[in-house]
């Protein structure tokens, strides 16, 4: 980046919107995300995509594991549809948030 002379645009995070106070959750991960298991950690982001016909967004599950992209899913909108159409792509392809997996009670996802 430096080579190119760009640099990244950091928002400044909002704690109200709209007169609502945000919702902030306990941070269970604490930075430790060297030394986890396979299929015990995953994070989760939205990005979206500009085409010509409008936004796409891109919507993926990672395993910090081995950093492998797990689940994925393309949408015309970033809403919680979006988000569960991705947990259902990582439900069938790897079978870890089944009822009797031995990790499911360990899971963690995170989600910004």
């Amino acid at each position: 980046m430096s080579e190119l002379g760009i640099q990244s645009i950091i928002r400044k995070k909002r704690r109200v919107w709209k007169n609502q106070v945000s919702r902030t959750f306990d941070n269970v991960l604490e930075r430790q995300f060297k030394d986890r298991a396979k299929n015990e950690v995953f994070v989760t982001d939205i990005t979206y995509l500009p085409t010509e016909t409008g936004f796409l967004y891109l919507s993926a599950i990672q395993d910090l594991n081995n950093n492998e992209i797990v689940a994925w899913q393309v949408g015309k909108w970033n809403d919680l549809q979006l988000m569960m159409d991705t947990l259902s792509g990582l439900t069938t392809k790897r079978n870890v948030l089944s009822k009797h997996h031995p990790l499911r009670s360990r899971l963690s996802i995170h989600i910004p």
